[in-house]
């Protein structure tokens, strides 16, 4: 207690404790905002200059799994297709069972190319017509899901998370240990 007593103790200890709680209330600020962000991975992004809500990534990401199920059920009971058909189906599992959005985004890119190789594979097949067509039309909103996802504003919203923070917010999240949401890009 003789150590509290000393004037120049205690208001060392008054500034570190003020300094902490200061970096952990803005870390937590920060950290929030950046789980907000990650929300709209699945929510969608409302973009405010056109005033509506854009289907999110998740939404997307749930076509193509379907997409590329009917393409794989369609394609499975071809012997000569049989392999990249479980490939496909496989791929879909992976899609539809990854956590984070990391994840999700290693697992679109397998499942883009398990479906790129059955589509080869289909490409030097006979179908009849009705096959013809749905194949046409699984690949269609396959192909559309993904050029939807390119199109979302959701990693301009991750990359841009703290545009509108303030300066002493920004000049402190080196120190409060905040965590950026997670982009649906490569690493």
């Amino acid at each position: 207690m003789k150590l509290l007593k000393n004037r120049k103790i205690a208001i060392l200890i008054t500034v570190v404790l003020v300094v902490a709680a200061t970096l952990f209330a803005v870390g937590r600020s920060l950290n929030r905002l950046a789980r907000e962000v990650e929300v709209m991975f699945s929510e969608g992004v409302y973009l405010e200059d056109e005033g509506y809500t854009q289907r999110s990534i998740e939404f997307h990401l749930g076509r193509r799994v379907n997409s590329a199920q009917s393409f794989a059920v369609l394609m499975e009971v071809f012997p000569e297709a049989e392999n990249e058909a479980q490939a496909l189906w496989s791929a879909c599992r992976v899609l539809s069972s990854a956590k984070s959005i990391n994840e999700k985004f290693v697992a679109n890119e397998a499942l883009q190319q398990a479906y790129i190789e059955l589509s080869a594979v289909a490409d030097k097949m006979e179908f009849s017509g009705k096959d013809k067509s749905d194949i046409a039309d699984y690949s269609s909103d396959f192909y559309g899901a993904q050029t939807a996802i390119l199109g979302s504003r959701y990693n301009h919203m991750a990359e841009t998370f703290m545009k509108d923070v303030s300066f002493f917010a920004r000049l402190l999240k080196p120190f409060a240990f905040v965590s950026p949401p997670q982009r649906f890009a490569p690493k």
